[in-house]
């Protein structure tokens, strides 16, 4: 649709205007770029010297790799979801483990919270269900975004610190990749249905980098 709006004083305000209808994969681009470009201005704002890193949630805990870890280039983290996993979090000793188990009823959500953390840079990263899933119960796995944030004062703070504060679908965000010495997460969101008979239901979740699976 094409119009003309004109101002008899000054001339054509606007001389024309198309209005198209974008198919969902264009909008779908369009919020990508738009969510990385606010988010990498996030960082380079960051940097600004009237802001200033404030760690206070961030791990102290000094990451030392096992040879078999150096050898593989990662470490496995599970971890309760309510405990965020940082950028700089590495994984305590009982932490390091490639097995979890979560317990619902029927109707329920639960997430499982997985992660590595990264002895050398890993590119394409990703976590999948790669086991059937029983009748009755569902899962997604989301990608956890670190992104800094202001603290301690709010909007007006010039204080910052990272955040673990969004969950992307794989239909938006498939992949990310991790540098070394860096921690990533992800959460895999079950939902049992009202149905689901009461039982033990295995389910495997691997996390591949290029993919080749990692664990």
């Amino acid at each position: 649709t094409m119009f003309s709006c004109k101002d008899n004083n000054s001339g054509p305000a606007i001389s024309e205007i198309e209005l198209i209808e974008p198919s969902f994969d264009q909008l779908l681009e369009l919020y990508r770029k738009y969510v990385k470009e606010g988010t990498e201005k996030a960082w380079q704002d960051s940097k600004n010297s009237q802001f200033t890193h404030f760690d206070d949630y961030d791990s102290k805990t000094v990451f030392t790799p096992s040879a078999s870890e150096s050898s593989a280039g990662v470490a496995p983290i599970m971890r309760n979801y309510l405990v965020p996993v940082y950028p700089s979090s590495s994984p305590k000793q009982d932490e390091k483990m490639t097995t979890a188990s979560a317990s619902f009823t029927p109707g329920e959500y639960e997430p499982v919270q997985i992660a590595i953390k990264a002895v050398k840079e890993l590119n394409n990263c990703e976590a999948r269900i790669s086991s059937e899933l029983p009748v009755g119960l569902s899962a997604e796995v989301f990608q956890v975004e670190c992104v800094p944030m202001r603290t301690a004062g709010g909007s007006s703070s010039k204080k910052w610190h990272i955040q673990p504060n969004r969950l992307w679908p794989a239909s938006i965000f498939p992949t990310c990749s991790v540098k070394a010495c860096e921690a990533q997460a992800w959460w895999v969101i079950f939902k049992a249905d009202d149905k689901l008979k009461a039982g033990k239901y295995p389910v495997v979740v691997d996390i591949l980098s290029d993919k080749k699976v990692l664990i």
